[in-house]
This record gives structure tokens, C-alpha cells and sequence, in this order.
């Protein structure tokens, strides 16, 4: 995320240990995406799907540890690119997840991580859960983040390197540089008027052409031999001078731009190297920069954000009651998307790479999306299919006559279960098998039902994932972590990780559907129902019996487990019986 190579380029030329130390109280603004996902991708082994009761269990004690030392955290979540700016950047970013999935299980080697299916969304649970503040933006959350921050003058935390330009009133704070696990809590402060002090202080102004070279989600890095060359000449007379840099065109950028005094002399010299048109896409970032990243007197309450309206369906409506659900976090972000770029982004799955499709499962559930939410959407346009975009097309439902989103707004909770049920090829009587407490198992059974009639799991592998169900949300102890063995090359633990990828596709979908349709079942965070390594040691061992006669010792959790197994083995030509 970001500025390309500028953390680098901070940390040669402007280290942390040269800023400030503060003792952080009252708000603390957090970048959301940015916090979840680097905690998932670089505290947790992602290979077997997701360990999410660890991943629960480090943000619980992140927040914990930020409140008990005085901190009251305020988190902001991007929304959608509702004008595809960052079109090619998501694209590309999507591309790399893909190929580092594959790169891992194929060369059994340890690739850049990927983020499992479940993170953002168990992220946004636990926030919940302890009653931490957050919102969803309209579009990229860097500005907004900001902006609020601005609003209440303190710090922002993140891992992009994008703040490191934004001038924020009271700084920056790199993830890595937050001492959460103390107290109190420590934390390096970056400011960015110490910065543009020491390399240019002439014109504060010349901090914009960072971005505007090296690019940055919206726009792309400048190259140019011509360019490279006076980088590099600026490299060596700044060596000559006794500054410790190394050679290094991308990150030598630094060392050019503050050679000037003003940003009208780099464009002078600008015109001696480049050609007319590189000058006006460079003079042209600069411009776009600025706008971005100076906010100083825009700031943003959290009651003006909740009113921006950015979010319309492409026909250009306004979406007034789902935008209060989406800000929420009640209303998916992906179904957000959907709503206002008709179009729909596969998330990548970590799945046996022989038999990358575990998407495909719930396709049949993302077209009754589609058809539920057609009066928002335009025809179709898109050709290309996964792994990255799917057409937003529903003719193949039609038949079923699902009401439309706006008059499932107006269906008492009942009939909206009953709209689910359907979509989901599930009996309703299945879920009377539940008593009122048991509730939160029903969307889980749901899920079940529909993943055993089109993934068609033995019944090793039903009991294997269903008995990780019951260790996570009755145990509640982090389950094995070390001692899993590493079958990468198995076709036996790569079929059974393709199987369980199958359940995750089809619970994030049948999510999705239940946001859709008002939330008529509650949702049980899969941080209390799956943990990769435990399920996939299940799966790999001849019997769980023992496994089961330690878990199931409650009456409570065996009934739980015998339910959820029956509903998988249930199939709509059984005999129903209660």
C-alpha cells in the first residue's frame, strides 16, 4: 500500500530512532485494513486456511493494551473505488495473491503471505465485540483517516507509507513503531515538519514530488533513463558530502529532490532531461498529489463522514438505508461493489493449487445476490470470469422470483429467513432443530447444508470440520499451532484443503446473502468456528475418536455436533424428523 520504496527510503535516510518518543492518550486513529492485514500476514501461518481464534486473540490484546494505557481507538475501513482509480493496483495486488498461493504450495517454499478469506471480517467482529469505534469510508480510507485524525488532533497508526506525506496535525505512527504490548504504551512519532525541515526547508512544498516520481496507488512511478541518471549524479554528490545513502535509483529520489530549493527549479531541470509530455504527467502528479495529501485545514468529524453520499449504484441512485448498514459493518463491503461498480472482485482463496476453484461452489448464491439487488444494476459487462472479476449476471435464477432488494426491506424476519433458505437449496425445517440460545448455529447450518450437497465431503471430513467448529467456540483455547505436520505435497491434505476452502467460499457467501436480505439470522464470527491447522490435522488422522470424546464431554457441545452433522448428511429427499 502506498508509496512504493518510501518506507525504505525513510528508514535510510530519516530512521525512527531519530523521532520523537511519546506516550499516546485519548483518541488514537487507526487505519483498519492496513492494521488487520498486516497483523494476519506477518504474526500467522496462512497455509491451512486461517488460524482466526489467534487472530481474535492478538487483536483482542492490541486493544486491550491500547485502552488499559489511556488510548481510545477510533478505527476507519477503506470503502469502495467507486471512481476505479486504484483499478490496476487492485488488479495487480490480486494477481500477486494468486501467484504467491501458488508459488507456496507448488515450490513448497515460504512465498509473501496472503491474506485467509476470513480476516477483515473477523477484524470487524472483534471490534464489535469490544465496543472499539469504527467506520466504513466511501472509497480509499487514507484521506478520510486523515482528515479525522486532523479533527481530533492525534496520531494516526498504519502500515502505509502514504502518511508519511499526509501533513497530520499531530503525526504518524508506523505500526511497527506502536510499543502496544507495554505500559504504557510507547510509540515513535514520525512529524512530518521535522522532515521537510531537514531536506527542504526551502519549500515544504517539494515533499509532493515524492509521489508524484515515485507513484503511488493512483499513480504510476515516472521512468526515465534521463530521470535515473540525474537520481544517480545526486546520489554521488551527496556520498562526496559524507551522507550515508546507498545507490539506488528508487530510493535515491530523496537525495535529487532536495537538492533544490523550490519546486519550480526541479521543474526547470526537469525540462532539460525529460521530453514535453513526461513534464506535464510529472507537473500533473504534483498537482494530484497535493490535493490528496494536504489536508490541514480539511478536517472531518465522524458525523460528517457518516453523511458523505459518494456510495451511488452506477445509474448514479443514492443508497440512503444500506449506506447506514454498510457504515456499520452490517452490510459486506464486496456486496458494496457490487451495488455501485456492477462488477464483483473474487477474493483469492488459499486452496490446492491442481484444483484452484473453490469459488465456483457459491456462484449459484452470488447470482441470486445479483437478481435480489437487479434493480440497482445495469446489464452486464464484463467478459473475463475468475480468477479476479465475475460478471454480474442472474438470468440463470430468474425463475426463482426473489423479491428485490427494496422489498425485502419490508419482509418481516420470517420470510426473509424463508428467501435465504431458498437460495441456499436448504429445508427451513432445519433450522427449527435449533432452541432460541442456539440461534447463531442456524446461518452456520445453512452453510453446511449447502456445502455438503455440492462438495459432496465423507464423512471423515464432515466430522473433522464440524468437531473444529465445536473445539473453537466451546474450548477457546488456541489449538495446535507447531505440531501439524507439513503435507503441501499430499494429495490427500491438498484434496482436504480444497474441501474446507469449499466451506469458506460458501460461508462468506451465505454472509453476504443474509446481508442482502436485513440479517434475518445472526452471525457467528469465524474466528469461533474455524482454525485451519486443527481442522487439517483432523482430516489427516485415521480417526477422531478420541479427539471427539475429549471435546464432546458437555451434552450441550455433543448435541451442537450432532445436530451440525446431521444437517450434512441431510439431504432434501430425506425424511425430516426433529
Amino acid at each position: 500500500m502506498g508509496i512504493q520504496y518510501l518506507t525504505t527510503l525513510i528508514n535510510n535516510h530519516y530512521p525512527s530512532k531519530t523521532w520523537r518518543t511519546i506516550t499516546p492518550r485519548g483518541k488514537l486513529v487507526l487505519d483498519g485494513l492496513s492494521v488487520s492485514r498486516t497483523v494476519a500476514s506477518s504474526k500467522f501461518d496462512w497455509t491451512y486456511g486461517g488460524q482466526y481464534w489467534e487472530l481474535r486473540d492478538y487483536f483482542i490484546r492490541f486493544f486491550k493494551g491500547l485502552r488499559y494505557s489511556g488510548i481510545d481507538p477510533f478505527v476507519i475501513f477503506d470503502g469502495v473505488d467507486y471512481n476505479e482509480e486504484k483499478r490496476e493496483t487492485i488488479l495487480d495486488r490480486l494477481n500477486k495473491k494468486v501467484n504467491n498461493v501458488f508459488d507456496t504450495f507448488y515450490m513448497t517454499t515460504d512465498a509473501d503471505s496472503v491474506v485467509p478469506i476470513f480476516t477483515d471480517i473477523v477484524f470487524c467482529e472483534t471490534l464489535k465485540e469490544l465496543g472499539v469505534e469504527f467506520i466504513f469510508a466511501d472509497g480509499d480510507a487514507d484521506r478520510d483517516t486523515a482528515r479525522i485524525a486532523n479533527h481530533y488532533n492525534c496520531p494516526v497508526v498504519a502500515n502505509d507509507s502514504d502518511y508519511f506525506i499526509f501533513n497530520l496535525k499531530a503525526g504518524y505512527i508506523p505500526l511497527n513503531c506502536l510499543y502496544w504490548d507495554q505500559q504504557p504504551v510507547k510509540a515513535k512519532l514520525y512529524e512530518r515538519d521535522q522532515f521537510t525541515k531537514k531536506f527542504f526547508n526551502h519549500d515544504r512544498n517539494l515533499i509532493y514530488l515524492i509521489p508524484a516520481i515515485m507513484g503511488n496507488d493512483f499513480m504510476k512511478r515516472m521512468k526515465r533513463r534521463s530521470l535515473s541518471a540525474a537520481i544517480a549524479d545526486a546520489s554521488q554528490k551527496a556520498k562526496k558530502s559524507g551522507t550515508e545513502i546507498k545507490q539506488d535509483e528508487k530510493l535515491d529520489t530523496l537525495c535529487y529532490i532536495s537538492t533544490f530549493d523550490t519546486v519550480k527549479d526541479v521543474m526547470s531541470h526537469l525540462s532539460k532531461i525529460c521530453q514535453d509530455n513526461e513534464i506535464r504527467n510529472i507537473k500533473k502528479n504534483y498537482e494530484r498529489a497535493k490535493e490528496l495529501y494536504d489536508i490541514q485545514h480539511i478536517g472531518i468529524s465522524r458525523d460528517e463522514l457518516v453523511k458523505c453520499t459518494n456510495l451511488k449504484t452506477k445509474s448514479g441512485a443514492p443508497l440512503p438505508c444500506i449506506l447506514r448498514q454498510y457504515r456499520k459493518g452490517c452490510f459486506a463491503r464486496s456486496v458494496m461493489v457490487v451495488l455501485v461498480l456492477n462488477k464483483y472482485l473474487i477474493p483469492v482463496m488459499i486452496d490446492n493449487p491442481y484444483n484452484y476453484t473453490a469459488m465456483r461452489i457459491g456462484k449459484h448464491i452470488r447470482k441470486c445476490i445479483y437478481m435480489i439487488l437487479s434493480p440497482y444494476l445495469s446489464k452486464p459487462t464484463i467478459t473475463n470470469e475468475e480468477p479476479l472479476e465475475e460478471s454480474v449476471s442472474w438470468t440463470d435464477v430468474s425463475h426463482l422470483n426473489l423479491p428485490f432488494i427494496d422489498d425485502v426491506m419490508l419482509l418481516n424476519e420470517d420470510k426473509q429467513i424463508e428467501v435465504l433458505c431458498k437460495v441456499m437449496k436448504t429445508p427451513v425445517e432445519i433450522l427449527t432443530l435449533f432452541i432460541e440460545s442456539e440461534s447463531k448455529w442456524k446461518l452456520v447450518a445453512v452453510s453446511l447444508h449447502y456445502w455438503s450437497q455440492h462438495a459432496h465431503p465423507d464423512i471423515h471430513l464432515i466430522e473433522a470440520l464440524v468437531l473444529c467448529f465445536i473445539h473453537c467456540s466451546f474450548d477457546e483455547t488456541v489449538c495446535p499451532s507447531n505440531k501439524v505436520p507439513d503435507h503441501r505435497r499430499d494429495e490427500k491434505w491438498l484434496e482436504a484443503l480444497h474441501t474446507f476452502a469449499q466451506w469458506s467460499c460458501t460461508y462468506y457467501d451465505a454472509l453476504r446473502l443474509n446481508n442482502v436480505l436485513m440479517n434475518p439470522l445472526p452471525f457467528m464470527s469465524p474466528a469461533l468456528l474455524f482454525n485451519g491447522k486443527l481442522v487439517m490435522h483432523y482430516s489427516c488422522i485415521d480417526s477422531i475418536g478420541i479427539h471427539k470424546r475429549n471435546i464432546l464431554k458437555s451434552s450441550f457441545a455433543k448435541i451442537i455436533f450432532d445436530v451440525l452433522v446431521f444437517v450434512c448428511t441431510f439431504n432434501n429427499t430425506t425424511e425430516y424428523c426433529s
